[in-house]
């Protein structure tokens, strides 16, 4: 496997990066097979990486103790652009895989198998946050794994942030209890007979054993119905059915109310009605709309086919997403998804896509806002939208930006942004060995072209993915860019709802229509108003 044998301590590779020797081993080979591809680095500079994490982890330590180690720490960070440092960090974090790598294939592993514990790992590994100084306050500049957990900055401050749900975190130990519950790890179970409350601290929750309702323990595989939850005392046990809603966010429900909402458990029940195909008149205002977007061959279509497998609870995972430049949609469609133990509906609603080589754009655009200004007009808001773009796409190319501009103009940003999650498809055409090239690609995307909407101060739009490789996968997927929308009873009217509605204005005077339309095609519209203002009503 390796073109010479490798030697290591046993605790060279340390998991959480407390366990470092005073004085680094070094390290010098190369893979000599192709299936390692996704582990090739360079390891040349891996003492000097981890000298330098050790020294400002050392002064780190002593940060509160020692004002001289503070002030060194803060002059060795300050050396180091931001860039630099992540880089750094990855390095690591890289290195760490190719010891870990090696360790399991001397145990008799085959490359594959490895690889497949390789990741188990990753996945079962709770959070291990650093913190670095930086300026005189504490900087999280990374996780152990960074596969369910990262960080980043909200509103000019530092937050853990858990991958899963996006839900953020002051400390790493409550991080760790929110990790312990997504992998559904339970440390703590009632005593009291009959009840099977569980939790993921080491102690019962007061709450629990005064009588009131406990925490429902988040899934991320396929769990039944939603239960029921228990609450106890010494003299009595009441049973409360998970009725749930739809219009309350969980993390802001009362506790004596309402019960929290499992989207993922009720995406695994049985409908009590079969999804169909309706037209506007059909949807009600209290139902829950979401726009599908986004350019020609992004998937949009296979979105709403996957939200309905997932209700439906079928195994089978489609992949007849088109691989060219003819839209699989040429109308406005919509899909309504009864959401089992509700009253409500969710109505997917698939758009036709912008850049289609048969149709002009202004045509396109006409479609959507006819349908957008009618919903409008009867008072049917929309929920969200969920744009949707291609990870595979070779670059950022001129179609892809120009659709993009036509969605920011479209919705007028502001407020609106906050009911936008950008999605990124076709995760199901990359392959294992070439995933951490589009993972970087994804980070990129995020840092660049959609900056401008994830980094707001306020109203921020959100970041998921769709990767169908899998049944599992698509349903987490789905369910998981669907709850970041319908979380909320906020509704939202778009900019271009306003103008047309609002403002009486024809369709290319409006901010997006003006993008849209040439003078040619501005003309015509025009011409075509006149000619049905002109014509005689029908008697």
């Amino acid at each position: 496997m390796f073109s010479q044998p490798i030697h290591y301590e046993q605790h060279a590779y340390a998991p959480t990066m407390d366990i470092m020797p005073m004085n680094p081993l070094s390290f010098s080979f190369e893979f000599d097979t192709p299936e390692l591809s996704i582990l090739n680095t360079s390891v040349n500079n891996f003492n000097y990486l981890r000298s330098v994490l050790q020294d400002v982890t050392h002064s780190t330590h002593n940060t509160m103790n020692n004002p001289v180690s503070r002030s060194h720490a803060i002059k060795v960070e300050a050396r180091r652009t931001r860039e630099q440092t992540i880089q750094d960090v990855n390095k690591i974090q890289a290195c760490h895989d190719i010891i870990e790598i090696m360790a399991l294939t001397d145990t008799g592993l085959s490359i594959e198998d490895a690889l497949i514990q390789l990741q188990l790992f990753h996945i079962s590994l709770q959070a291990d946050i650093k913190l670095w100084v930086e300026e005189g306050s504490l900087k999280i500049v990374g996780s152990d794994r960074g596969r369910y957990a990262s960080t980043r900055r909200r509103s000019g401050q530092s937050a853990i942030v858990c991958l899963w749900c996006a839900s953020t975190f002051t400390g790493k130990h409550n991080l760790a209890n929110h990790v312990r519950a997504h992998l559904d790890v339970h440390l703590s179970f009632c005593p009291n007979e009959g009840c099977t409350f569980s939790s993921t601290n080491t102690t019962l929750p007061k709450r629990h054993l005064q009588g009131t309702k406990g925490i429902t323990p988040l899934e991320t595989k396929p769990v039944p119905p939603p239960p029921v939850h228990r609450t106890c005392n010494s003299e009595s046990r009441t049973e409360t059915s998970a009725v749930s809603s739809l219009t309350a966010d969980p993390r802001e429900a009362n506790d004596a109310v309402a019960q929290p909402f499992d989207w993922r458990a009720l995406a695994t029940s049985e409908a009590s009605e079969p999804t169909k195909h309706v037209d506007m008149e059909d949807i009600d205002v209290n139902d829950i709309i979401v726009l599908v977007m986004g350019q020609t061959g992004v998937g949009k279509s296979t979105f709403v086919q996957a939200a309905e497998r997932v209700f439906h609870g079928s195994t089978s995972v489609c992949h007849t997403v088109s691989h060219d430049l003819t839209s699989g949609t040429k109308n406005v469609e919509c899909l309504s998804i009864p959401i089992p133990h509700t009253k409500s509906k969710l109505i997917l609603v698939d758009t036709p896509g912008f850049d289609d080589q048969d149709r002009p754009d202004s045509e396109i655009l006409e479609t959507i806002a006819t349908w957008l200004s009618e919903t409008y007009s009867q008072k049917k808001q929309i929920n969200g939208i969920i744009y949707l773009h291609r990870i595979n796409d070779l670059r950022f190319d001129a179609g892809v930006a120009m659709t993009l501009s036509y969605f920011q103009k479209l919705c007028g940003g502001g407020p609106v942004y906050g009911r936008v999650v950008l999605t990124t498809s076709f995760w199901n055409n990359v392959s294992f060995a070439e995933r951490h090239k589009y993972e970087r690609k994804e980070r990129e995307l995020h840092d660049g072209h959609w900056k401008a909407m994830l980094h707001r101060t306020n109203d921020p739009a959100s970041a998921s993915r769709f990767d169908c490789t899998t049944a599992d996968m698509e349903r987490e997927t789905v369910c998981r860019t669907l709850w970041t929308l319908v979380k909320s009873v906020n509704k939202t009217v778009l900019l271009l709802q306003k103008e047309l509605v609002d403002k009486k204005l024809s369709l290319p005077k409006t901010t997006v229509g003006k993008v849209v339309f040439t003078t040619e095609e501005k003309i015509r519209y025009q011409i075509v108003q006149l000619a049905g203002l002109l014509q005689p009503p029908s008697t």
